[in-house]
């Protein structure tokens, strides 16, 4: 059985986000380049191709959002156009689409599974910023609070205790106004990415469903109607 982990954090950054790892992060990028090249299964030398690029991965959680990073290129390969539109358009096809390999682990290197992604979902991840969000909120007004209460238990108020009190609430507002309503902002667009996908699995489903019906329609009529009869226009049988 496939073993599952969870991603790990790598590195801690109040400013610029928390960094995660996982062996199974990775970026795919497809590339059109100019230059001249030799492909293999390809009779032309070529002055524009396509590359496909797979490299592994690490995500950034920042401003309650994800920040993919592709880095470590695993393996490169490039094919012409033809070969390209034959791959994309020739799913479960054959051994395979020919393709020249430009980056690539050495001959003989081993492959090993890699270990599953923990179901992390979108709903407990914001519901946890939002958490620690209020609760950074709450430690804000507490410390309001005992200022507040150093400042009336003194003889005498200073102008200056009272204009840094003035600010620090000041502060406390913008965060109340600004900050929380753009928690929510993200949340509602992670949502709407969600929804999209979800769409498109279900469209490639009925799609998928609605070929393989069609195909086995044309099956059992071609049963029915028997094998098909050609006939000859010299002897007219």
């Amino acid at each position: 059985m496939r073993k599952i982990m969870r991603a790990t954090k790598v590195n801690e950054d109040d400013v610029h986000g928390d960094q995660f790892e996982h062996p199974a992060f990775g970026t795919v990028s497809v590339s059109r380049v100019s230059g001249q090249a030799v492909l293999f299964q390809s009779a032309i030398r070529h002055q524009h191709y396509i590359t496909l690029t797979v490299n592994r991965a690490s995500n950034t959680r920042h401003l309650n959002r994800d920040w993919v990073m592709g880095r470590d290129t695993i393996v490169q390969v490039a094919m012409s156009e033809a070969q390209w539109a034959t791959m994309v358009s020739s799913l479960n096809m054959g051994s395979g689409t020919p393709c020249t390999l430009q980056y690539a682990p050495p001959k003989g290197t081993d492959i090993e599974t890699v270990p599953g992604l923990e179901v992390e979902p979108t709903k407990s991840t914001f519901e946890a910023e939002m958490s620690e969000h209020l609760e950074d909120m709450v430690e804000q007004s507490m410390a309001i609070i005992e200022r507040l209460d150093g400042i009336l238990s003194g003889k005498s108020v200073k102008k200056s205790d009272v204009a840094n009190l003035r600010d620090a609430v000041k502060h406390l507002r913008m965060c109340v106004l600004n900050n929380t309503p753009f928690v929510q902002k993200q949340f509602a667009s992670a949502m709407e990415k969600t929804v999209e996908a979800g769409k498109a699995e279900i469209d490639g489903f009925i799609l998928r469903r609605m070929q393989g019906l069609g195909l086995e329609a044309l099956i059992e009529q071609a049963r029915a109607e028997g094998p098909l009869m050609i006939e000859n226009e010299e002897d007219g049988s």
